[in-house]
């Protein structure tokens, strides 16, 4: 659903809608985001608060969105940001191992 109404905004907009997904904490609204413009939904996610967002939903026990986002980012985070979400996609993935 979210990448439908994306396909049509340009990267400002994109940009903003992914600040306002991750102030609300919708996940899923940044994953489909993300499958249009991966360059703009990481230069949103590049905040603390996104890595907080990401561990919540890890405690909460939603392991799959956190570890699909980070594959679908990981080319563009900046350095710093990209060794925090793979920290927690490896966490994610052990939970479900375990």
């Amino acid at each position: 659903m979210y990448t439908d109404l994306a396909r049509n905004l340009d990267y400002a907009s994109i940009k903003r809608a992914a600040e306002m997904a991750l102030k609300c904490g919708n996940l899923s609204a940044i994953n489909g985001l993300s499958k249009v413009n991966p360059v703009a939904v990481s230069d949103a996610f590049a905040c603390p608060d996104a890595a907080l967002l990401v561990s919540r939903r890890l405690s909460r026990g939603d392991v799959q969105s956190p570890v699909k986002l980070y594959v679908t980012l990981r080319g563009n985070l900046r350095h710093k940001y990209k060794q925090i979400f793979k920290r927690l996609a490896k966490m994610a993935i052990l939970k479900t191992s375990l």
